[in-house]
C-alpha cells in the first residue's frame, strides 16, 4: 500500500513539476515579448530591464542576477530563520533566466555564432524592421494594434507557423469571397 502511495505521490510530483516549468515558459515568453511589442514591463521585471539596456547584458542574465541577489537579501535580512529548502529558488530562478534569452540561444544555435555576435545580430534586425515598418508604414514597429496575426516561430516552428500563416490566409480569402 505504501509503494502505491509513493508511485502516486511521485506522479504527482512529476505533473506539478511539468505544470510548474511550462507555467515558467509562459511568464518568460510573456515577458520577453511584453518588451518586443513595447508594452512595457512588470515592476519586478522592471529593473532588469533597464540593466540590460545599460549593460551588456541580456534581460535574462540581469534578471538572473536581480533574483540571486534577491535570494542573498533574503538570506541576510532572515539570518537564523531562513529556510535552507528556500534555495530551491535558484534552479528555479536560472530556468527563468534561460527562458527568458530563448531568442539569444536560437539565433546562437541556427547561425553558430557567440551570445555577442547573436545580441549584434537580434539588434541590427530588430532595427531593420523598425525602420522598414516606419518608412513603409509611419507606424512603428512592435506595436500590438498594427498586427492582424502574431505567432511565435521560436515556440511553433518554422513549419507550423507557415501553415498557420497559410491557413489564415485561406480563412481570409474564404471571408473575403463570402461578401462580394
Amino acid at each position: 500500500m505504501d509503494s502505491v502511495r509513493f508511485l502516486f505521490m511521485k506522479d504527482a510530483l512529476l505533473q506539478r513539476t511539468l505544470l510548474f516549468v511550462g507555467g515558467l515558459f509562459i511568464m518568460a515568453v510573456g515577458v520577453d515579448l511584453s518588451v518586443k511589442a513595447n508594452l512595457g514591463v512588470s515592476p519586478i521585471s522592471s529593473v532588469p530591464y533597464v540593466y540590460s539596456l545599460r549593460f551588456p547584458l541580456t534581460l535574462g542574465q540581469t534578471t538572473i542576477i536581480l533574483y540571486v541577489l534577491l535570494i542573498v537579501l533574503q538570506i541576510l535580512l532572515l539570518q537564523k530563520e531562513y529556510q535552507w529548502i528556500q534555495l530551491v529558488q535558484i534552479p528555479v530562478v536560472l530556468l527563468f533566466g534561460w527562458f527568458i534569452k530563448f531568442r539569444e540561444q536560437r539565433v546562437m544555435q541556427r547561425y553558430q555564432v557567440e551570445p555577442d555576435e547573436a545580441l549584434k545580430m537580434m539588434e541590427a534586425s530588430d532595427r531593420k524592421r523598425s525602420n522598414y515598418c516606419r518608412h513603409y508604414t509611419g507606424r512603428e514597429w512592435g506595436q500590438v494594434d498594427n498586427y492582424n496575426l502574431t505567432i511565435q516561430s521560436s515556440f511553433f516552428g518554422i513549419e507550423q507557423a507557415t501553415e498557420m500563416v497559410v491557413q489564415a490566409i485561406q480563412q481570409r480569402k474564404g471571408r473575403s469571397r463570402r461578401r462580394k
